[in-house]
C-alpha cells in the first residue's frame, strides 16, 4: 500500500506572499478593465462626433441647394430621387 503524502502547511510568509500576488493580479485586471472602458468611451465619443459632422455637412449642402434653385427646379430634381411617400410628402410631391 502507498503511504499518503500529506501536503505541507504553508508558512505565514508564503500565505502572505500568495495573498499579495492575488491582490496584484486583481489590481492589474481592474486597471486593464479601466483602460478598455476608456478606449470604448473615446471611440463612442468620436463616432458621435462623426455623425454630428455628417449631419451638419448635409444640412449645409441642402441649404446651398435650396438657395441656388427655385422651387420648380428643386421639385423636378427631387421627383425622380425621392421614392418613399413620407419623404415625397415633405416637398408636396405626388405619392
Amino acid at each position: 500500500m502507498q503511504d499518503k503524502i500529506e501536503p505541507k502547511a504553508k508558512s505565514a510568509a508564503q500565505t502572505k506572499a500568495d495573498s499579495a500576488i492575488q491582490v496584484a493580479i486583481m489590481k492589474a485586471a481592474q486597471a486593464q478593465a479601466r483602460v478598455l472602458l476608456a478606449e470604448m468611451l473615446d471611440k463612442r465619443e468620436k463616432d458621435a462626433q462623426k455623425r454630428k459632422d455628417e449631419t451638419r455637412r448635409k444640412i449645409l449642402a441642402g441649404s446651398w441647394v435650396l438657395s441656388t434653385m427655385n422651387e420648380q427646379e428643386l421639385k423636378a430634381k427631387l421627383d425622380g430621387f425621392l421614392k418613399r411617400p413620407e419623404e415625397r410628402a415633405l416637398f408636396d410631391l405626388p405619392t
